[in-house]
């Protein structure tokens, strides 16, 4: 199986790099859900349009973003 975004060799939908930078996008959505009254989807798109999100995180949020229907 390969990474669904950039075809890296996987044993999972995401490669490695993928894979981190969705578990610190959830890890850091807790803290924001405890702050704000924030949907995970409303996050995901802010975290997209952040100029300071970096490739990989980008790259999971639009595909999160299009599984779910944006």
């Amino acid at each position: 199986m390969d990474c669904v975004l950039c075809g890296r060799v996987s044993d999972k939908e995401y490669c490695s790099l993928h894979r981190r930078a969705l578990e610190n996008m959830v890890q850091s959505y807790e803290y924001w859900r405890k702050a704000t009254s924030i949907g995970w989807r409303e996050y995901l798109g802010k975290i997209k349009e952040n100029p300071n999100s970096g490739i990989w995180v980008v790259e999971v949020c639009t595909h999160l973003l299009s599984k779910s229907g944006e």
